[in-house]
């Protein structure tokens, strides 16, 4: 499982710091009103968007878009970090 904190929220955007433990996962998501850009900061994370499986890699910026369904993933032995920026086009 994982933590999150939202560190800013607005009309059309929000930002959350969110970690995933040592193998663990969160649940899979569809959003049907917002797109996500996904910001890894530590170690390496296993994405899932749709039917694609995807390593990303610090620094990488993986985008989800509108009504993707995605999962993350936490495949190391170290907490993964990674920034969501979410736009909500509702």
């Amino acid at each position: 499982w994982g933590l999150f904190e939202i560190s800013a929220l607005g009309d059309h955007f929000q930002v959350e710091r969110i970690c995933v433990r040592p193998r663990a996962a969160l649940s899979f998501q569809n959003h049907k009103y917002k797109s996500e850009y996904w910001i890894v900061f530590k170690d390496t994370v296993k994405i899932i968007i749709d039917e694609d499986i995807k390593f990303a890699i610090k620094r990488h910026l993986p985008y989800l878009t509108l009504g993707s369904r995605n999962c993350i993933k936490n495949p190391g032995n170290l907490p993964m970090v990674l920034i969501d920026v979410r736009i909500v086009t509702y």
